[in-house]
């Protein structure tokens, strides 16, 4: 799958965990959040699914930029290239 897990910027607590998927903008809500986490119990489980994922945090900030201003913008660049070659590599196992 082509998306990464994010905190959303300026959401409340028990909507700021999100993912968002390469070439769509905004994000989807996740239910993994809870108004009782804190801010870093929120940070910990979007890194915990993203390391599940192989998903590094430079590659979910980058894909959190390109959800937000474009993924044709510099700081979405890091993610683009990551999930393209994702994607090249789950084809070739098919």
């Amino acid at each position: 799958m082509t998306a990464a897990w994010v905190i959303v910027p300026g959401a409340p607590a028990g909507k700021r965990i999100g993912i968002v998927k390469l070439n769509e903008s905004g994000y989807y809500l996740s239910d993994y959040d809870n108004a009782r986490y804190s801010d870093d119990d929120a940070r910990e489980i979007v890194e915990h699914q993203n390391k599940g994922l192989g998903i590094s945090k430079e590659v979910a900030e980058s894909a959190l930029a390109g959800s937000m201003f474009g993924w044709h913008v510099p700081a979405a660049a890091q993610a683009v290239e990551y999930f393209k070659a994702l994607e090249l590599e789950q084809a070739a196992r098919r």
